[in-house]
This record gives structure tokens, sequence and C-alpha cells, in this order.
């Protein structure tokens, strides 16, 4: 077994289970969703 972020994994710790609900997000409308982090300037002491 591998580990991610610590934790170990099997074959089936990061893939969605049998009864997952599928949906469709197009890249332009999850751009528009989506806010940009501001950019902070460092703090002088």
């Amino acid at each position: 077994r591998g580990r991610y972020f610590g934790i170990a994994v099997s074959e089936r710790t990061l893939v969605p289970n049998d009864d997952a609900r599928l949906g469709e997000t197009r890249f332009e409308d999850w751009l528009h969703a989506t806010k940009p982090v501001p950019k902070t300037l460092p703090q002088r002491a």
C-alpha cells in the first residue's frame, strides 16, 4: 500500500463508489464561479 498525505491508501480509496452521482462541469462555468485569491504584500516590521 502506498501513502497519500500521510494516510495509507488502498486500490479504491481515491475513486468514487458505485453509487456516485456524476455531473457535468464545463471549464468556462467553473472559471466564472471561482474567484482569484488576492495577492497580499508582505508587511514590513
